[in-house]
């Protein structure tokens, strides 16, 4: 399993916030629970202002947000375990071997299991069979010259 944890989560609960931080960066995603609106802001203080911060977890990525389109079921899906694999060029490969779901939507915290259509999504993510790279360049596109 990889050491790579560069996002955080923290939660509020004087304001029913959820914040994913992007540690190389500071770049943090303000999540409301209560009405699913976000926000990106790179200052954590005046949110403090509110309320001590509680860290969750750190996560090895971030593969993004569960939406089954009827308002509720609203999910991150964060990589939990990874491995790395090898490098493509100075680009370090992982594999993807679990993906945890975090709910957005306040009634679905503690609910149970996550909905049918998610968790089929989460096995097929957490088989083995999806990559990931630390690097986004365009340097690392290959480019037949021939």
């Amino acid at each position: 399993m990889a050491t790579r944890r560069p996002i955080k989560i923290f939660t509020q609960n004087s304001t029913g916030l959820l914040i994913l931080q992007h540690v190389p960066t500071s770049a943090n995603l303000v999540i409301d629970n209560k009405t699913g609106k976000y926000t990106v802001t790179g200052d954590l203080n005046a949110l403090q202002q509110h309320g001590p911060l509680q860290a969750f977890k750190d996560y090895a990525g971030f593969l993004g947000i569960y939406n089954n389109h009827s308002g509720r079921d609203n999910y991150l899906l964060m990589i939990d375990n990874c491995v790395s694999i090898g490098s493509v060029k100075d680009a370090e490969v992982f594999q993807i071997n679990s993906i945890v779901p975090i709910p957005v939507n306040q009634e679905n915290v503690g609910r149970g299991a996550p909905p049918k259509g998610l968790v089929e999504i989460i096995q097929l993510y957490s088989s083995g069979t999806f990559y990931f790279t630390n690097k986004t360049r365009k340097s690392l596109i290959y480019r037949n010259t021939e």
